[in-house]
């Protein structure tokens, strides 16, 4: 494990992220880990890591890194408008960082959260097996919390023949324009969550979506509250929190 990676500037929301603890969800915890699971496996891939190694998660815009030495990167998801030293950088590949040249990005042109593996892997703080940030009680990754200023990242050894030019196929990149959202009928007023308008309310995080809008009562008496797991999606008086 060496440094990797110094943060000049963190992004709006710069994590440490593998695939989570599925493992631990009997125990209360949420599983968390990457939330675009193809995107993080992917720029894994092309950086010659094991599709499950942690890589820095970047949300909405992503962070200024200057390279503490020459090492192979990828970068992969949401075009966050990606440039070393300056020059356009592609997506969806592996490229190569000089000791002092500088991974930046320019502004977001689709999706949300972009990733960036650092071939050997990306090394953090591990945490009932997993080395994802847990913002809620501040474990994992980077000391529990979002990249910060001044942070050195570090990776692991990276395997021998990792090289810069690898890519993915233009077709199998997915397309971050549009999403659907599939949901199962409760007995929530479904049609109206189905009929109505919402947007995802600035009270959110990667935990859950709370959605603005009408409010959606339910049909009938009150509903007990249940465990959370992923993917759910709760319809109450707030009106929605859809959760991971």
């Amino acid at each position: 494990m060496t440094p990797a990676l110094r943060v000049l500037a963190p992004g709006l929301l710069t994590t440490i992220q593998d695939r989570g603890r599925p493992h631990a969800l009997a125990s209360g915890v949420p599983p968390g880990g990457a939330m675009d699971r193809f995107a993080h496996s992917t720029a894994n891939l092309l950086a010659g890591n094991d599709p499950a190694a942690a890589s820095l998660e970047c949300t909405l815009s992503g962070p200024r890194l200057v390279a503490e030495r020459a090492c192979v990167v990828a970068i992969a998801g949401a075009d966050l408008g990606p440039r070393i030293n300056g020059d356009e950088a592609e997506m969806w590949a592996s490229l190569a960082l000089g000791a002092g040249d500088e991974l930046a990005f320019g502004g977001r042109r689709s999706g949300a959260r972009a990733y960036i593996a650092v071939a050997g892997g990306v090394v953090g703080d591990r945490w009932l097996g997993s080395m994802s940030t847990n913002l809620m009680v501040g474990r994992g990754g980077m000391r529990g919390r979002a990249l910060a200023q001044g942070d050195v990242v570090a990776a692991g050894e990276p395997l021998e023949g990792v090289r810069p030019g690898r890519t993915l196929r233009e077709d199998l990149r997915p397309n971050y324009s549009d999403h659907t959202l599939h949901a199962i009928p409760g007995p929530h007023r479904i049609l109206a969550l189905f009929d109505l308008t919402f947007q995802v309310s600035r009270d959110s995080n990667r935990m859950g979506y709370r959605l603005d809008g009408t409010p959606l009562d339910p049909d009938r008496g009150r509903l007990p509250g249940r465990g959370r797991r992923r993917k759910r999606l709760d319809a109450g008086r707030r009106p929605a929190r859809a959760r991971r």
